[in-house]
């Protein structure tokens, strides 16, 4: 976007040598990392102690004797596992002031980082000068180890798709919103320069805010892209398309379009800061003449890397972004929450992290025992490669034992230091007839059984239906899928099922469940959801994950079902068999 203010030569010779500098510090502390993996149990150790002794004269640290506990064995033995509901009460207290029910004395609350709870009421999590420097440490190691790969990723500018949006300060002064928000508002102002979007901030409309950042951007050489969730990468990518007629009209008048959902006066206030360019939207008019599409990979020709989540159910996005974005690799961002950061990841492959055991203390309940009252927990070099865990944290934003009740899978180790790849967020389960069905089974069953048949999915809903013999149903929006396809599509998923998870199978051969059906609903059914659960909760837009099962029993009469596709086949004795013997792979055979 051209602006008024100072030229881009002038930006980049400005940030040459500070850029330079940073990107050099954060190489450094990537690599101070990999070394301390070596001696990370007693690192935990160090940074437990740090924590309770700076909290130890809080209410809650003497409730629980922190001023008495040397070790993480007594830490444990003396604290209870908490819930964000267990502590919700402590925390209405430190908003209103009584920061001394959870923090030392001289503790201060710089903001409460506002995220969707398990209940209707948000959560507001406290961040602290310290629990944000630990934050801001690890956002700098994970910027360190993806400059190994990809150096010029910050040649050219950056867009950062975050929420700014923020919500009416508490008691009139303590900011609450999107951390990532108060991040990029308060970093160095020179720095703020290579990023686009500035004003993101006073569009509430998630469509408006995503015209403007695609309209900011799209006049920019920009190398690198950041976002959480990649459905918005995917939402970006379909939007410049859909609406390329008014950005290349924008950009040639130098005006931001009145027929999207931004309000006038903010359209006023930008409109300042723009100017026609001719040049580029003649570009954008040869890239259209071209192919017929505007698509970031064909006018982002410099983009190096995506930076974005990429374990767990949003994995069913990744496929997508190749339409829009080309052969640009994508970096996972770690397991980053509002409550702090758990990983970092390494390398481009995967969806993996090392876990951040500089920043919190983290301890460890096997899958198997999170409905236990008193589960084991491990530490950071007792977990066992290839089992499920649900990770606990301590740190200094006052969250002690916390339950994020994220499940993670142990995929390897440096040294001391496990590699944690997500796996799906809550207790994701669904059971009718005791199959117990994961998330994580469904969203792999899924994306299998698309690739087989020939088309991407993006999203959907499996969710358990009652009748006569009950059985599960996809929701799919409607996008002019072959019925042909759609029911390849309903066996693919029903066998990939099947195969992670032998309960369904013994359901379905007992026919206690019927075969999974497809459903299809009206275009942008999920879209709307989306929007009415985000302004019911108070939630941000960039943190919303789309839910991929549902444990609610539905009915076709409570749903706006436009077709129905199946059933098929119950399984055979021998499709069974082969299934026990665990042969083959999701999705091997052609539809």
């Amino acid at each position: 976007m051209k602006k008024t203010g100072i030229p881009r030569k002038i930006v980049r010779r400005l940030l040459e040598v500070p850029g330079y500098l940073v990107k050099q510090g954060c190489r450094s502390k990537a690599l101070r990392f990999l070394r301390n993996t070596s001696s990370a149990r007693a690192i935990q150790e160090e940074v437990l102690l740090g924590i309770l002794r700076k909290n130890e004269k809080s209410e809650f640290g003497q409730k629980y004797g922190f001023a008495k506990i040397k070790s993480a064995q007594e830490f444990k033995s003396q604290v209870p596992i908490f819930t964000y509901e267990d502590l919700r009460s402590d925390i209405e207290r430190v908003k209103a002031g009584q920061t001394t029910c959870l923090f030392g004395p001289d503790e201060k609350v710089l903001m409460f980082a506002l995220t969707s709870g398990t209940t209707s009421k948000p959560k507001f999590i406290p961040v602290t000068p310290a629990s944000l420097k630990k934050y801001l440490q690890g956002w700098k190691v994970w910027g360190g180890f993806l400059l190994f790969d990809h150096p010029d990723a910050f040649s050219g500018y950056a867009l950062q798709v975050v929420s700014r949006q923020k919500k009416p300060p508490l008691r009139g002064i303590i900011p609450c919103g999107s951390i990532s928000g108060f991040i990029a508002d308060t970093q160095n102002p020179l720095f703020k320069l290579t990023y686009v979007g500035r004003s993101s901030g006073l569009i509430e409309e998630p469509l408006g805010r995503y015209y403007y950042f695609l309209r900011s951007a799209i006049e920019e050489d920009i190398t690198f892209i950041t976002t959480p969730n990649p459905s918005t990468l995917v939402l970006l990518g379909r939007l410049v398309d859909e609406e390329k007629e008014k950005i290349i009209k924008d950009v040639h008048d130098g005006t931001l379009s009145r027929k999207m959902p931004i309000p006038q006066t903010v359209c006023k206030r930008i409109e300042r800061r723009l100017k026609p360019n001719k040049i580029r939207s003649r570009e954008l008019e040869r890239v259209v003449e071209k192919s017929g599409r505007l698509l970031p990979r064909d006018f982002w020709p410099h983009l190096k890397v995506l930076a974005t989540w990429k374990g767990g159910s949003v994995s069913i996005y990744l496929p997508g972004l190749k339409e829009f974005f080309g052969d640009v690799p994508a970096r996972d961002i770690g397991l980053v929450a509002s409550e702090g950061r758990f990983t970092i990841p390494t390398t481009d492959q995967g969806a993996a992290g090392l876990l951040n055991f500089p920043a919190s203390f983290f301890e460890f309940i096997p899958e198997e025992e999170i409905e236990s009252e008193k589960p084991t927990t491990f530490l950071c070099d007792e977990l066992a490669v290839g089992k499920n865990y649900f990770p606990l944290l301590t740190s200094s934003g006052g969250l002690y034992r916390y339950n994020i009740l994220d499940l993670v899978r142990v995929v390897g180790y440096c040294y001391q230091a496990p590699f944690l790849e997500f796996l799906s967020k809550g207790k994701h389960f669904s059971s009718i007839t005791g199959e117990k069905i994961s998330e994580f089974q469904v969203v792999e069953a899924a994306k299998a059984a698309a690739k087989v048949c020939g088309f991407h999915l993006d999203n959907f809903r499996l969710a358990p239906f009652w009748a006569t013999t009950p059985y599960y149903g996809v929701m799919l929006e409607e996008r002019g899928i072959p019925e042909e396809k759609l029911k390849s599509f309903a066996e693919k998923f029903e066998e990939n099922l099947g195969r992670s998870n032998i309960e369904y199978l013994e359901k379905r051969r007992s026919q206690r469940l019927d075969p999974i059906r497809v459903k299809i609903i009206p275009a942008g059914t999920f879209a709307q959801e989306k929007a009415s659960l985000i302004a019911g909760r108070g939630a941000i837009a960039e943190q919303y994950k789309h839910p991929f099962l549902s444990k609610e029993i539905h009915r076709d009469s409570t749903l706006n079902i436009l077709r129905e596709i199946g059933p098929g086949p119950n399984p055979t004795d021998n499709e069974a068999h082969f299934v026990r013997q665990g042969s083959g792979s999701q999705g091997d055979s052609g539809c």
